[in-house]
């Protein structure tokens, strides 16, 4: 019978002993796979799946089956989200080259660092602070001895001494993370110490990563960099406590159990299914849930295939939308006050509001980049940061007194993907000089485009900035606008001017919001595809339509009817359209409900 290690609780070790006992007569230790797998969010997620086999037999890097996709919110990709998939032991995010242009390519998250430090990334250098989970690291009934992620926060990112081809220390650690005495089960080494984050591989992960476990793919890529040391503690395997070796890396926690058979003695414990319970509070469907439109709108029409309802009510006159940097939807009202909707009921209408600002003067509406919040009023931009993003505004000032907006909801704010804010208005002074500003991050206001005649609402659409405008003897349209220097009005000819038209808006209509509808969640919409909040004597409605060549502009389609006054538009996370109706005083909500099954 083998010997048991000095530091090795009695108890602990008969369970070894009867693990290897149960191994031997044929009891796998394998995730069983599920046969009738869901869809995948992108061809690319499939191909990394499939590419499994290429791995060390027994190792799976993914765990049983994909899980739940979704877009997420995230500042530094194109629109600032990207569509993501879940799975057992990790998250597979596409995302464009570290250049920003060719092909999107697929990225893993840094799960592990996310949970064990509490700061979800909301872009490169954007995070939003919660507290760690108390989530056991290994999945079963409860153990007591199990650390769980609030615990790992005990240990991580903390950099030590090089150990380097000597001993490593047999360091155990509780279920709080508290380091408790013990022996090691095994002998370990120093076989490889990483300055970047300061920490020690041991020589039996060192040899197991040499075996190229994830086939093509390097350790790094699929694990990322190691932010703890590595510890003794107990970890259950097919519900059997056993004494584990553990180490987090940034993407995954990896698991050594020398107890076990060599093939299966390594694992990855399951991030993915706890980060999403952290991050959603609820456990990951196997498919996209079925989105929800809210309260029952019978008096909005819109095509077959699409349903509309309220999603909020009694917040004021809603004159603003904004996606925030978490995915929830920011509101500005015209009684000045700036809300944030945090959260949503089964039926998929509004359920937390949180005040963030108030008495604000007259504003027109809001744009939103990272923690920073711009809302033009009179006489000026006024900022917003929420540093934190805790939902308390850290401070409130204003980014510019030198343009007055534009009155209504042709004074709303854009932001490109360089976090410059254009707002339409007047030069103060200047008088009636008509312009769209363009104001830097650094605060600094330019002229971006003069010579226009009554501009706004204006839009960014793939990194073009447009402007409705009616010119001087010309016809109410969309125009493309530069982005930078200064333009004089004796600089563009009507002719110019109109060939930079992209869609023609009637004359006897008041246009106050122009969206690119650019989510991969509508079936057979183009990517192209613009919606238009347009307003007139019999009330309002949304349009919508495909740019097409300068000079033919293309036929607007009524795509929402029924409403008073829309003024604002904004695309939820889900593929849901959101609809200011300042008229209603309403929050209206158009989704593609998921097909019966």
């Amino acid at each position: 019978m083998p010997r048991r290690p000095r530091g090795v609780p009695h108890e602990v070790f008969k369970q070894v002993i009867a693990v290897l006992i149960v191994t031997l007569i044929g009891v796998s230790l394998l995730p069983v796979r599920q046969a009738d797998s869901p869809t995948f969010a992108n061809p690319a997620f499939e191909e990394i799946w499939s590419a499994r086999s290429a791995s060390i037999a027994g190792f799976d890097l993914w765990g049983s089956e994909p899980l739940a996709w979704r877009v997420e919110s995230y500042a530094d990709a194109p629109g600032g989200r990207r569509i993501v998939q879940y799975f057992d032991r990790g998250r597979m995010e596409l995302g464009l080259p570290e250049s920003g242009r060719g092909e999107p390519r697929v990225f893993q998250g840094l799960l592990a660092l996310e949970l064990t430090t509490g700061r979800i990334h909301l872009g490169d250098s954007l995070t939003a602070s919660r507290t760690p989970p108390s989530t056991p690291i290994d999945s079963g009934s409860p153990d007591e001895r199990v650390p769980t992620y609030a615990a790992l926060s005990h240990v991580v990112q903390e950099r030590a001494p090089s150990r380097l081809g000597t001993d490593l220390p047999a360091e155990w650690i509780d279920s709080t993370g508290q380091p408790v005495p013990g022996s090691a089960v095994v002998p370990l080494r120093g076989a490889e110490y990483v300055d970047q984050t300061g920490h020690n591989l041991p020589d039996i992960t060192v040899s197991f990563f040499a075996r190229h476990p994830f086939g093509t793919m390097g350790w790094v890529e699929a694990m990322g960099l190691p932010i703890s040391e590595p510890f003794w503690t107990i970890y259950r395997r097919d519900g059997t406590p056993l004494p584990s070796l553990i180490q987090v890396f940034e993407r995954r926690i990896l698991v050594y159990t020398p107890a076990l058979p060599a093939a299966q003695r390594f694992t990855i414990a399951n991030t993915g299914r706890h980060y999403y319970r952290w991050r959603y509070e609820t456990d990951p469907p196997r498919r996209w849930p079925d989105p929800r439109p809210g309260r029952t709108a019978p008096d909005i029409r819109v095509p077959d295939g699409f349903v509309a309802g309220v999603y909020a009510s009694e917040l004021g006159t809603p004159v603003g939308l904004a996606l925030g940097p978490a995915g929830n939807l920011w509101v500005v009202t015209a009684e000045g006050r700036v809300l944030r909707v945090d959260s949503e009921r089964e039926d998929g209408s509004a359920e937390r509001v949180t005040v963030i600002a108030e008495d604000l003067l007259n504003p027109r509406g809001i744009a939103i980049s990272g923690t920073t919040i711009y809302v033009p009023v009179d006489g000026g931009v006024v900022r917003i940061d929420d540093n934190d993003l805790n939902g308390v505004a850290d401070r409130t000032s204003y980014a510019t007194r030198n343009i007055d907006p534009a009155p209504g909801a042709r004074g709303a704010p854009v932001i490109d993907a360089q976090g410059r804010v254009f707002v339409a208005g007047t030069m103060v002074p200047g008088g009636d000089h008509r312009v769209v500003a363009r104001l830097d991050p650094n605060g600094e206001v330019l002229i971006s485009s003069a010579g226009v005649s009554n501009p706004g609402p204006l839009i960014i659409a793939r990194e073009q900035l447009l402007v409705v405008d009616r010119p001087a003897d010309g016809e109410q349209g969309l125009y493309r606008m530069p982005t930078n220097g200064t333009r004089s009005a004796s600089q563009d000819s009507l002719a110019a001017v109109l060939s930079r038209r992209v869609v023609k808006f009637p004359g006897d209509v008041t246009v106050n919001a122009v969206l690119r509808f650019d989510s991969a969640l509508w079936p057979q919409t183009d990517p192209d595809t613009l919606f238009a909040a347009i307003g007139s004597g019999e009330g309002g409605s949304v349009v919508r339509t495909v740019p097409g060549d300068a000079g033919s502009p293309p036929d607007l389609v009524e795509f929402a009817t029924g409403l008073s006054q829309p003024v604002a538009l904004a695309v939820g996370l889900d593929g849901s359209l959101f609809i200011a109706d300042a008229g209603r005083g309403e929050i209206i909500k158009i989704v593609v409900p998921a097909p019966e099954s």
